[in-house]
C-alpha cells in the first residue's frame, strides 16, 4: 500500500475515548498520560488501581482474562479505539508460570480481539520485538522470519496471529507494533537497566549473563509512546516495529550504567539465560515512511534521565 492509499483511508478525528489496557503499568500509564495530553477521554483497564485523577480518565479494574466481564466493559464504555498494552512481560515469571502467561497473553488478547471485532473498532496491539528471536536477517525488518527463543514472545506471537486472522476473517481494523527493549522512568524493576543502574549506584557488582555480546536496541519510553500516537493518527492495519537507533551489547550496558552513577567498573560473568537473544537490531525503517517517525533521545541522555528518575525514586 503506498502512503498516499493509507492516508485516504486513515480516519482523523479528536477527543476519541480511547480504551487502555494494562494501564497501569510502565508503557501503559506513559500512553494514558500522552493521550490524555491531546484532549482525549482514556479508559483504563488494569487489574492494578491507577493513581491518574485526570477528570478525562477513568479507570476500571477489570481482569481482561474474564470474557463475560470484559464485553460488559465494551458495552458501558463503547470506546473508539483500543489499545491493547497489558500482558505478563516479566521473562522471569513467564519461565515459571507458562500456563498462566497463556492465558492472559494469549487468551486475554482472544477476549480484546473479539470484543473491539463486536464493537467493530481499531485495535492497536502492543506486541514485542522478541517474536524475531535469534533472526539471522539484520536489520530485523517487519516481514522476517518469526522465531520467538521464550514461552513470553511465543504468546505475544500467538495474538499477532489471532488478530490477523480476525482481520482476514471480518477486514477488523488493527495495528500491531513491535518495540524493541523499552527504558525510562516508571520501568519495571526486572528490567536490565533498572538492576543494572540500581547496581552501580551502590557501587556493587553487574552480573553479565553469557558473554555479554548480545546486543539490544534500547528505545527510550518517550520515543516509543511518540510512536504509538502516530500509529493511532496515521496507520491502519499495519505491522510496524518501534526500536531504538543505537545497538547496544550487555558489555557497554554495564560500563554506561557505572559511568553516569560515576563508579568504577565491577561486573562478573554468570551462567546464559536459556533462550538468549543474541542480536537486537531492528529496522524502523517502515515506521520512518510511514509517518516520519525516529527515535530522538540518545541512548546516553536517557540513562541519565533515568538515573535522575531513579534518585528521585529511592
Amino acid at each position: 500500500m503506498s502512503l498516499d492509499t493509507l492516508e485516504r483511508n486513515v480516519v482523523h478525528s479528536e477527543n476519541r475515548r480511547i480504551l487502555v489496557t494494562g494501564s497501569s503499568g510502565f508503557i501503559g500509564s506513559k500512553l494514558v498520560q500522552k493521550l490524555l495530553s491531546m484532549e482525549h477521554e482514556v479508559i483504563g483497564l488494569d487489574i492494578v488501581r491507577s493513581i491518574c485523577d485526570d477528570e478525562n480518565f477513568k479507570h476500571f479494574s477489570v481482569d481482561f482474562t474474564d470474557k463475560n466481564e470484559l464485553l460488559s466493559l465494551f458495552d458501558l464504555v463503547k470506546p473508539d479505539v483500543c489499545y491493547h498494552v497489558g500482558a505478563i512481560a516479566d521473562l522471569n515469571f513467564a519461565r515459571k508460570h507458562p500456563a498462566k502467561t497463556v492465558e492472559v497473553n494469549v487468551m486475554g488478547t482472544a477476549n480484546l480481539v473479539e470484543a473491539c471485532k463486536k464493537h467493530d473498532i481499531l485495535l492497536n496491539y502492543v506486541s514485542t520485538c522478541c517474536v524475531y528471536g535469534n533472526t539471522t536477517q539484520h536489520p530485523t525488518t517487519e516481514d522476517a522470519p518469526k522465531n520467538p527463543t521464550e514461552i513470553y514472545g511465543q504468546t505475544k506471537l500467538a495474538g499477532e496471529c489471532i488478530l490477523l486472522g480476525y482481520h482476514q476473517l471480518y477486514g477488523m481494523p488493527f495495528n500491531i507494533v513491535r518495540p524493541s527493549t523499552v527504558y525510562g522512568e516508571g520501568m519495571r524493576p526486572a528490567l536490565a537497566v533498572y538492576i543494572f543502574l540500581t547496581k552501580a549506584m551502590k557501587g556493587e557488582i553487574i552480573p553479565i549473563h553469557g558473554t555479554g555480546k548480545q546486543t539490544r536496541s534500547f528505545i527510550y519510553i518517550d520515543d516509543l509512546i511518540d510512536g504509538m500516537v502516530k500509529v493511532l493518527e496515521r496507520s491502519r492495519n499495519q505491522v510496524i516495529n518501534l526500536a531504538g537507533a543505537q545497538e547496544i551489547s550487555v558489555i557497554q550496558l554495564a560500563h554506561k550504567c557505572y559511568e553516569v552513577c560515576e563508579r568504577e567498573p565491577n561486573f562478573e560473568f554468570v551462567e546464559d539465560r536459556k533462550g538468549q537473544v543474541m542480536k537486537e537490531q531492528i529496522s524502523i525503517e517502515k515506521a520512518k515512511n510511514l509517518f516520519s517517525w525516529r527515535p530522538i533521545v540518545d541512548f546516553d541522555i536517557g540513562l541519565k534521565k533515568t538515573l535522575e528518575w531513579l534518585n528521585k525514586k529511592n
